[in-house]
């Protein structure tokens, strides 16, 4: 056992699926492994928690220098931005290689050579932009600024830029995932497909709706989630063993996080149609049983929670975060019960890798 890696909760989890441990069994062993009593008094560290943080500071070193890019887009030229998104690209890539060949862990191997896929997307619309009309960079602020095109021009050009990068993502995650299983790979193109919704919705709205046509935004976004994270596609993105349907997920929530963070910080009445559209995530997710709608759910309730009370005083914040907390809790305690005993009645699952 010991020669093929450390017995974990999901070894145990399988276990209960194929009927040789009930679930009372599977909390007695998982009770006696966290209480520290080891046969022959031998330490096993517990160093799961190093995969959290190699993951956390891979996932940061991976968007920060995007996040940057983007901010300082208007003060550089596109040739340098073409340079920056390329020298961006090599050296997650090379970064990643470099993890995998000093066994630095899969967790940040994986990241790091996932972070490859949105700088070829940059790569590929600041080379149609520096060779089309050029809407990006310090010449098209330039531009902008001296009226050469129009706000539908500008538009047009945007929607372009972003449907080649975007096409570029998904092929470039398709050749990247063929060649080598990477799961966070996937989270790039979902999160195109929901700026690519996101825009596409704002854009049909007459411009008396905004800002609170956005949460119409979010519901229509909603049910562009599940449809795109159907059935139909989740065995195609866990080809190999590898689950890149969760992250695919998780990239399609991702902007729509990031969008009702905005919206509400610039509108805090939105705070209710933000809640429901998050607890309908979260029940969604209960229902089809994915981990990513219950996880974006819980996070945009707490978000929507924090930042739509941010005018109100302390104690009612606090006691409404420490509420719906405490909610969250026990809705997946419950889950984790009812998962426990729906295995007892299901066929075996393949083991999936979230990573490589």
């Amino acid at each position: 056992m010991r020669a093929n890696g450390p017995l974990h909760e999901g070894h145990l989890a399988e276990a209960v699926r194929r009927g040789v441990l009930t679930h009372d069994q599977m909390e007695a062993v998982l009770a006696l492994a966290r209480s520290g009593a080891n046969p022959g008094d031998v330490n096993v560290p517990d160093l799961r928690w190093t995969a959290v943080v190699q993951g956390i500071a891979a996932a940061v070193a991976v968007l920060v220098p995007g996040f940057t890019l983007l901010a300082q887009m208007s003060a550089l030229s596109e040739p340098l931005l073409l340079a920056l998104s390329a020298l961006a690209a090599l050296s997650f890539g090379g970064l990643g290689w470099l993890a995998r060949d000093r066994g630095w862990g899969r967790v940040p191997a994986s990241i790091l050579t996932a972070g490859v896929v949105p700088y070829v997307g940059a790569i590929t619309m600041f080379a149609v932009d520096f060779a089309w009309r050029g809407v990006l960079g310090v010449a098209g602020r330039d531009r902008d600024l001296a009226g050469a095109y129009t706000l539908a021009q500008a538009n047009r050009t945007s929607a372009t830029l972003f449907l080649a990068a975007s096409l570029t993502v998904a092929a470039f995650t398709a050749l990247l995932t063929r060649a080598r299983r990477n799961g966070p790979a996937w989270s790039a193109p979902g999160a195109c497909v929901s700026v690519a919704v996101l825009s596409a919705l704002v854009f049909a709205m007459p411009e008396d709706a905004a800002p609170r046509g956005i949460t119409l935004v979010a519901q229509t976004v909603a049910i562009a989630v599940i449809t795109a994270t159907g059935a139909r596609w989740r065995p195609w993105l866990q080809r190999g063993g590898v689950d890149g349907a969760a992250w695919f997920e998780l990239g399609v929530f991702a902007p729509l996080l990031l969008v009702a963070h905005v919206s509400l910080h610039n509108d805090s009445q939105q705070l209710l149609p933000w809640l429901v559209a998050s607890i309908a995530a979260g029940v969604a997710g209960v229902l089809l049983r994915r981990w990513t709608y219950q996880l974006a759910g819980a996070l945009g309730a707490l978000a929507a929670t924090a930042v739509g009370l941010r005018h109100d005083p302390v104690a009612t914040r606090g006691a409404s975060l420490v509420a719906l907390s405490v909610v969250i809790a026990l809705v997946a305690q419950w889950q984790r019960h009812r998962e426990a005993s729906a295995a007892l009645h299901e066929p075996p699952r393949e083991a999936l890798s979230y990573w490589e």
